[in-house]
């Protein structure tokens, strides 16, 4: 019990810090235009006629920030591969086992098994992967808005050459940065991974259950 609230408890720290990512990331959609006012996630910018270098220092400062939040995101993914391919792993045996175990019982009939009370305990150890996927995914969505966004701004041929020019260094910056959580380059934890998920755990079901007939 204590070993499993151990592998747990750093993944739960990864969800909170990817949704403080979330929120430093993101990019409210309405451009700085004709001095109307500009939120980019927690940064908000005036910008009026006249005041143009004001915005590119502001577009250069969340460039900074999202290079801060890719390396941080890159140490993060490092630090929690163990993690989350124990939890993920764990998480897998134990719905093989629960479900080999109620079908043998089922087809025994040695003792009276109930399906609600099954469904309901892989349900629960299988909602993890579900909240893990959806968090990495929020941070890829925000990452996908925020690169249309700041293509909207190189494309804006109204503004001026410094601003375009600052505007297409945070578009490298984004592409350099993809903010996407690998376990150990072998599988990425998005929207994905949960039919992935399903479909190795009923592809390794039936297979145990064909090898329990044989035996």
């Amino acid at each position: 019990m204590h070993s499993i609230i151990y592998v747990f408890k750093p993944i739960l720290m990864l969800q909170q810090i990817l949704g403080i990512f979330k929120f430093r990331v993101k990019i409210n959609d309405v451009l700085p235009t004709d001095g109307k006012l500009k939120c980019f996630g927690i940064f908000i910018v005036s910008v009026f006629v006249g005041l143009r270098s004001s915005f590119v220092k502001k577009l250069h400062d969340l460039s900074l920030a999202f290079n801060i939040i890719g390396e941080a995101c890159s140490l993060i993914n490092k630090l929690f591969n163990f993690h989350i391919f124990m939890v993920l792993l764990s998480i897998f045996i134990y719905i093989l086992f629960t479900l080999w175990t109620f079908l043998y019982v089922f087809r025994t009939d040695i003792i009276k098994t109930d399906i609600v009370t099954t469904i309901c305990w892989c349900s629960n150890k299988f909602s993890f992967v579900i909240i893990l996927s959806f968090v990495c995914e929020s941070l890829l969505w925000t990452r996908r808005d925020t690169k249309e966004l700041v293509n909207e701004l190189v494309m804006d041929y109204g503004l001026p050459a410094s601003a375009r020019a600052q505007a297409k260094a945070f578009m490298e910056l984004i592409d350099a940065w993809p903010l996407r959580i690998e376990v150990y380059d072998m599988f990425a934890v998005d929207i994905s991974l949960i039919l992935k998920f399903i479909s190795v755990s009923t592809t390794y079901l039936i297979f145990i259950i064909q090898i329990s007939h044989v035996v």
